[in-house]
């Protein structure tokens, strides 16, 4: 737990109410959803890079309790921070135009995912406290192409961020955060 938590509490963290703003507004104003989309995407991804630098940083004091090699292992696996924080924008793109079968999809195919690799590396016998997280942070990964994969027709070729959504979005999702 020591080491899988941080990637997913970072990333939520990180979002600052960005999903529902994005449901929010792109209910609103259907035509700006590239936009609104990619500004989400980016400031998402900056912010929930910036806080897996710091969660690196800190995770020795943190988990000062866990042996070395448990520290690095959960420093290593905040590379997948932005990865989480851009599937929870993803669900909220989907969610935003009605697509909540292939949200619900998404959250039920992580622990599912979860689960056929825990049997696996138990099968292998490989299964330890490494491995195990593997399981858990990799999992993610799946989800994160199928959202992708759903969610890509709703760029347009001058979806961009832009200043103008990025204040729309943190305008509603601080508050709701």
């Amino acid at each position: 737990a020591a080491i899988t938590l941080w990637s997913s509490l970072l990333a939520g963290l990180t979002t600052f109410g960005l999903p529902s703003a994005l449901i929010y507004h792109v209910r609103h104003r259907p035509k700006q959803t590239g936009d609104l989309l990619a500004s989400a995407l980016t400031m998402t991804l900056v912010l929930s890079c910036v806080a897996a630098g710091i969660g690196a940083f800190c995770m020795p004091h943190w988990l000062h309790q866990y042996p070395a090699w448990g520290i690095r292992a959960a420093q290593w696996f905040l590379l997948v921070t932005p990865l989480c924080a851009a599937a929870l924008i993803f669900r909220g793109a989907l969610e935003a135009r009605g697509a909540f079968s292939l949200s619900n999809l998404a959250q039920l195919l992580n622990p599912s995912v979860t689960l056929a690799l825990l049997l696996f590396f138990l099968v292998l016998h490989r299964f330890n406290a490494i491995t195990a997280s593997c399981a858990y942070i990799f999992a993610a990964l799946p989800v994160l192409l199928l959202l992708v994969w759903q969610a890509r027709h709703f760029f347009d070729r001058f979806s961009r961020p832009t200043v103008a959504a990025s204040k729309l979005l943190l305008s509603y999702g601080l508050r709701s955060y």
